[in-house]
């Protein structure tokens, strides 16, 4: 059950839901030990950063920022700041100083909470040229604050300052105050086009999103969600916050080359990602099945034709698998199919959102074919992440993002323009209600699924916008106009009410006996093959979040 309470209260109201159940999991600063925290213990952890927040000075609309890896600290300082009506402004971790100090200039910050070594010493370096900032606090222990910097103080003195909850009947005073018209956060663009441009998020958005989200994405109290992008952006943000609310486990991985790793060690069962993600799972699946003997290749090569005949070819056209297509399903999966699964860490898979870039359809029908299932969607930060999706109890198309939220109008306008209207804020130079332009291809009315451009990209000189692979980008700029060759769309499947799906019959016993026999000498055959195919190049890890930050 959702609690989609204001984030003000979410993290207290959830915590009275689940008390003891665990709610974050995670590794400090340097560790190679996995720890947790129950909901109980990070509720309190809030309240004391909401109270050290007021001891500070900090009063109802002021800013932080948070300058820093994904981290346990970071969503503690977060939901803090929520507490008390101060607007948070999340920095990537690999900003230059020239962007941080535009940045808080911009927004006046007033603290700079900030991660490691890096983030510390260009927080330092840019301090003096920032009249709005007060004081710089450093998550990592291990950070070497200047003896010269007087401004600076760790985490832990931090929380010292709110550790017995001295102010908390203000907090509570106003938790009653918070509003939906509230400003949230401020997301700032990557500024390929000019100056970085702070897209407003009030508490309105995020509610009406999650609860959007929450009506057509499959996570539950059960899942144990790994963070894998950065917080900075609008899709881990708003799926980590979706997982939240649903009472769900994150696992916070802080450094992207270990996002393997932490996979094999805490078995998660969701994850958002960007597709360069499965597109090096696929290579290196296809690489070991490229040099395997011709019996261990005719084996998955086999594996993978039944996985993607009842995984694409029936279920994802919302047909039935005949009996006949279950048990070899049963059989692959359990034998083949699973070894896959079992190297990438993911025993128990349940969704697997992917956005940022083009999806190859290949990669995609592959990903389906090995029993993930990938949520293939469009979004963007001026939506508070969601515009499309596909969901996993409707029928959806391999090459397609999915179907619109409920919420969310969307129609094709002028030159092929996807044009999205909804109660939005503009940017924070502009705080006017906006209709959104993006451009990732046309919307098949019949089957309400937006279609990805596979033409060639057109669009004014002055709008630089990624389009590698031979896709398209994630979205435009609030108020800004691209243009694309759309493809047509793909003749819509038919799902008549009523129409016989072909059952198939089932196989004799004889036959299942020679499928499980057969199954035992599948695995035998796969299995060394497989060793190793999680391991995902860490240079690519490295430039999916780069990837997200142009973005």
């Amino acid at each position: 059950m959702q609690i989609n309470s204001h984030l003000s209260v979410l993290v207290h109201d959830l915590a009275k839901q689940y008390g003891t159940k665990k709610a974050l999991t995670f590794r400090n600063f340097g560790s190679l030990k996995w720890l947790s925290v129950d909901w109980n213990q990070f509720s309190l952890r809030v309240k004391q950063v909401s109270n050290a927040m007021l001891n500070l000075g900090l009063k109802p609309q002021d800013k932080i920022a948070v300058f820093s890896q994904n981290c346990i600290h970071y969503l503690y300082t977060d939901f803090g700041a929520y507490g008390i009506k101060v607007i948070s402004i999340p920095f990537y971790a690999t900003s230059s100083e020239q962007q941080i100090q535009y940045m808080v200039q911009d927004a006046e910050v007033k603290i700079l909470f900030v991660g490691e070594q890096e983030q510390y010493d260009k927080a330092h370096r840019i301090f003096p040229l920032c009249p709005s900032l007060q004081r710089i606090v450093v998550f990592d222990p291990s950070v070497r604050i200047s003896s010269h910097d007087p401004h600076a103080l760790y985490f832990s003195d931090f929380i010292a300052l709110g550790e017995k909850l001295p102010r908390q009947s203000e907090v509570e005073s106003l938790w009653k105050q918070a509003s939906f018209d509230d400003i949230c956060n401020i997301l700032y663009t990557s500024g390929t086009t000019g100056s970085p441009k702070g897209v407003i998020l009030t508490y309105g958005m995020y509610h009406a999103a999650l609860a959007a989200n929450g009506r057509c994405v499959d996570v539950t109290s059960k899942d144990r969600v790994i963070d894998f992008l950065p917080f900075t952006h609008i899709f881990e943000r708003g799926w980590a916050y979706l997982s939240l609310t649903q009472g769900a486990e994150l696992i916070v991985n802080t450094y992207p080359k270990e996002i393997q790793e932490s996979m094999r060690e805490t078995h998660p069962t969701s994850m958002s990602s960007v597709p360069r993600f499965w597109e090096k799972v696929y290579q290196a699946v296809k690489d070991r099945m490229d040099n395997a003997s011709p019996v261990q290749r005719r084996i998955f090569n086999n594996a993978l034709k039944i996985g993607r005949k009842h995984n694409v070819e029936y279920l994802a056209r919302g047909k039935r698998p005949p009996v006949w297509l279950k048990m070899e399903y049963q059989l692959v999966n359990k034998t083949v199919l699973s070894l896959v699964r079992k190297e990438i860490g993911l025993e128990n898979p349940n969704i697997f959102p992917t956005a940022g870039a083009y999806v190859s359809p290949e990669v995609e029908e592959f990903v389906h074919s090995i029993g993930i299932f990938m949520i293939v969607g469009y979004g963007l930060t001026e939506s508070l992440a969601t515009v499309s999706c596909d969901r996993k109890n409707m029928p959806f198309t391999i090459g397609s993002v999915g179907r619109p939220l409920d919420e969310v109008e969307v129609k094709i306008g002028p030159n092929s323009e996807i044009l999205l209207k909804g109660a939005h804020q503009g940017p924070l130079q502009d705080q006017q209600r906006q209709v959104y332009r993006s451009a990732d291809g046309g919307v098949d009315d019949a089957r309400r699924q937006i279609y990805r451009s596979g033409g060639r990209c057109r669009r004014p000189a002055q709008v630089c916008l990624r389009t590698r692979r031979a896709g398209v980008p994630s979205g435009g700029e609030v108020g800004r106009r691209t243009r694309h060759q759309v493809r047509q769309p793909r003749e819509p499947l038919q799902f008549a009410r009523g129409q016989q799906d072909d059952h198939g019959t089932p196989g004799d016993s004889a036959a299942g006996t020679r499928l499980l026999r057969a199954g035992e000498a599948h695995h035998a055959a796969v299995a060394p093959l497989l060793d190793g195919v999680g391991r995902v190049d860490q240079h690519a890890e490295n430039q999916a979040c780069r990837d997200l930050q142009e973005l």
